[in-house]
């Protein structure tokens, strides 16, 4: 039994009594042969996944990915009927609001890319993340094993804790697209994975100024953010990072005004010089990876002086801006 063990770690327990009967003529309950696999450390090992280089072949292989994602995840948010749009947004129930607000591509193109760690996907809402949940198990979930992206060490995970995000900020379950590769995997696997562990550091005292557990979950999704509860006293913008090309199919295809398509959204300081130009670096990695895949990536800064003042400079003069306010 061992030896055929050690031939066959992947067969499951059914197979391995069906052999047994067939070759020796033995005759054993599932329960008997469980609690001898059990005694004998001989329960089924999981095969072993390729570990595959991120090369030119790889490069094919995520333009491939992403583009069958972008289509698949697209007609999943058309096809929302309207009381799951209520659910996602009561103030925009409309799937053109789904379709162009809540899309998760970007996201998925940077990890793959090795630009964040991890793409995090859920709601706000249990029913809001339940829908989150269906769209990657019908539309990323099957791309994931297509072009078998595990083998390139990345990981789909799902959780059904609340993870905090500051504020009024939080995701009630959902999944984790992760890089297992990263050199920040393991403040994945601590901050977005993790609950028992979290729930010491996770106290309303601990959202302040410093805060190990905000500062872990920037690092976490890898974008250089900062929550406004944070920094009460800095002057705080949202930052958007807004992608074109999937705008202009979205007017042809639906015959609707849509203003943009977002790709990720996150807060930061604009008082601060130096944290500004942080923004600036990382859009422009991100930037040019989408460019490699046909994707074109813009920059909007929401309204705040000090972007004037660095756009008066000369500043920036080649990313592409929008003011309101």
């Amino acid at each position: 039994m061992y030896v055929f063990r050690k031939e066959q770690p992947t067969l499951a327990r059914g197979k391995v009594l069906k052999y047994l009967k067939e070759t020796y003529k033995w005759e054993l309950s599932d329960k008997r042969l469980k609690e001898c696999m059990e005694k004998y450390s001989l329960n089924t090992v999981p095969p072993a996944i390729p570990e595959l280089p991120r090369n030119d072949k790889f490069n094919d292989i995520l333009t491939s990915a992403v583009h069958e994602f972008i289509h698949l995840e697209r007609d999943f948010f058309l096809s929302l009927s309207p009381t799951e749009c209520h659910t996602l947004n009561p103030k925009f129930p409309e799937p053109i609001f789904a379709a162009s607000q809540l899309r998760h591509y970007v996201e998925i193109l940077l990890t793959l890319k090795g630009i964040t760690p991890s793409t995090l996907i859920g709601h706000s809402t249990e029913k809001g993340s339940a829908i989150f949940t269906r769209m990657v198990e019908s539309c990323f979930k099957p791309v994931f094993k297509k072009y078998k992206l595990s083998h390139y060490g990345f990981s789909l995970i799902p959780f059904d804790h609340k993870i905090s995000m500051g504020g009024n900020q939080r995701m009630m379950g959902g999944y984790v697209f992760a890089d297992l590769r990263s050199e920040k995997w393991n403040l994945v696997e601590f901050f977005l994975l993790s609950t028992a562990e979290i729930r010491a550091i996770v106290e309303p005292a601990n959202y302040g100024p410093g805060s190990p557990y905000q500062e872990g979950i920037a690092n976490s999704v890898g974008y250089p953010l900062q929550w406004p509860d944070q920094f009460p006293n800095k002057k705080l913008g949202q930052v958007s990072y807004l992608e074109e090309t999937e705008c202009k199919i979205l007017r042809e295809n639906t015959g609707k005004d849509v203003d943009c398509v977002t790709g990720l959204e996150f807060y930061h300081d604009f008082s601060d010089k130096t944290l500004l130009h942080e923004v600036y670096i990382h859009f422009e990695s991100c930037r040019t990876a989408a460019a490699l895949i046909g994707l074109d990536l813009k920059l909007e800064f929401e309204e705040d002086i000090a972007v004037h003042a660095w756009r008066n400079k000369g500043r920036f003069q080649d990313i592409a801006y929008s003011w309101s306010g």
